[in-house]
């Protein structure tokens, strides 16, 4: 009677166990699904990164040569451009750009929004980390990126990870962060510098995402005396 209790008892750990192990191995699995969007976006040619990063840098050069001229400024920007400087640039010249663990970020712009993947190790298991962000202009001149959506392959991720990565590059690129919610959704408020020291004053007026594209535009004017003034110190 003992025996068959302790056989049954054994046979319940051994069908628990059994469960245990084909969840996480269904769980890994799901983690190292890769996003189509990731896939292609990874896959370019080296030559055609390199020419791409090369346009991107070019345009942003040009944005920034603008940015500090009275009158108005834009440029555009496609997520090939801006996946080649990610591919080329961003290894090469800023690679503490990139908390630990994480690597080769590639986007995908569509409308109104974009996807966002990266290469992200955690405890020895390497899966793709990747989002849907909204990304607009606030009334403030600020610009407001809602994460809907994050995922270690098909499998949701904690979001603390990711968010404190994101707070962390945006420290160490001096731009100032907080985070609010909007219908739920974590939102990072990420503020941009607004004048110079050669007393210019910069704005930011507009943000848009499209399939494949990303334009910003703004105005450059004379800043009030006093805020040239502060800048200056």
């Amino acid at each position: 009677m003992v025996s068959t209790w302790l056989r049954r008892l054994l046979f319940v750990f051994a069908l628990g166990a059994f469960a245990v192990g084909v969840g996480v191995y269904s769980l890994y699995k799901a983690a190292q699904q890769v996003p189509d969007f990731y896939s292609e976006a990874v896959e370019i040619p080296p030559a055609v990164a390199e020419q791409a990063s090369d346009q991107f840098s070019d345009q942003a050069f040009a944005l920034a040569n603008d940015v500090e001229k009275l009158g108005s400024w834009s440029a555009l920007f496609t997520d090939e451009q801006i996946n080649g400087w990610l591919a080329t640039d961003l290894v090469e010249k800023h690679p503490l750009l990139l908390p630990p663990n994480f690597a080769h970020p590639r986007v995908k712009l569509l409308e109104d929004h974009a996807q966002l993947g990266v290469r992200y190790t955690v405890s020895g298991v390497e899966t793709v980390a990747w989002m849907n962000v909204d990304a607009r202009m606030t009334d403030t001149h600020e610009i407001a990126l809602r994460f809907r959506e994050i995922r270690a392959g098909a499998v949701p991720l904690p979001l603390a990870t990711i968010l404190d990565s994101i707070t962390a590059v945006a420290k160490e690129l001096e731009l100032p962060l907080h985070w609010t919610s909007m219908d739920s959704d974590p939102t990072a408020v990420v503020g941009l510098p607004q004048s110079f020291k050669s007393g210019l004053h910069f704005e930011l007026t507009k943000l848009k995402i499209a399939e494949g594209k990303l334009f910003v535009s703004g105005q450059t004017s004379q800043a009030a005396p006093e805020v040239a003034t502060q800048v200056t110190q």
